[in-house]
């Protein structure tokens, strides 16, 4: 599963505690968590079935070509079956 939040630092630092506690229910489950690069240096001791990816999204990934080479970044070296977009924004 790939869950993206791509947005201020404190939005992103409220979504953690969830995220971890989703993975930690379903060790099953492999998940992505993909966000700007200085949010994901906040992701300590993640939980073994979560991957942080950070993302340049003012730079390489910035826009909706931007966002179509990082899908296909994702699509190269992970398994996507699900996708969870927690800005509710649509990329």
């Amino acid at each position: 599963m790939l869950v993206m939040r791509f947005s201020a630092l404190g939005d992103v630092a409220l979504t953690i505690p969830v995220v971890y506690e989703v993975c930690r229910a379903n060790p099953d489950v492999e998940f992505v968590f993909a966000t700007m690069t200085w949010p994901a240096t906040m992701m300590v001791d993640a939980p073994a079935n979560l991957t942080v990816v950070d993302v340049d999204v003012k730079g390489r990934y910035k826009g909706l070509r931007g966002m179509w080479k990082l899908a296909k970044k994702v699509d190269k070296h992970f398994h996507v079956d699900a996708v969870a977009d927690l800005h509710s924004v649509i990329r």
